[in-house]
């Protein structure tokens, strides 16, 4: 994914979102670059390779700049985990959380580091009524993850 830069493992049937859905599920301008996800939308995996300038050496002021930014919007989210994680010998920032939707919850596993530079974020998230079955397969993609500059 990303011309070489990100690979991980997908469920098999995920497809790219639609650009209708896209737009309905991630109204706002920071809208991932990529989303991969299954026929209902209930689960998705999120990649956005932004142009927000970030440095290795950087990664413990990003920690801090999502963890308060993510806070703030999502200030009633059930906070699991934040800090960091290192995955294919690089270091990540990891927040998880649960967070209110229109109709239910979602829960969140979310990792961000610097890949040339810039900051790549990528999201998994999954209804609370699928969790059970869906967030531990969510944290083993999240795992899978391998990142090249």
């Amino acid at each position: 994914m990303l011309n070489g830069t990100l690979s991980l493992l997908l469920p098999g049937g995920f497809e790219p979102m639609s650009q209708q859905m896209l737009q309905t599920k991630y109204p706002g301008a920071n809208r991932p670059t990529l989303v991969y996800s299954n026929s209902s939308g209930s689960i998705n995996i999120a990649i956005n390779h932004t142009q927000n300038a970030v440095q290795p050496n950087q990664l413990k002021e990003l920690h801090q700049a999502l963890d308060q930014a993510t806070r703030g919007q999502v200030p009633d989210g059930n906070w699991r985990f934040s800090g960091f994680q290192t995955y294919a010998g690089r270091e990540w920032v990891q927040l998880e959380f649960l967070s209110d939707a229109a109709d239910t919850k979602i829960e969140n596993v979310m990792v961000a580091t610097s890949v040339d530079g810039r900051m790549l974020v990528v999201s998994f998230n999954v209804t609370q009524e699928l969790a059970g079955e869906w967030l531990s397969v969510g944290k083993e993609i999240i795992k899978s993850i391998k990142a090249n500059d």
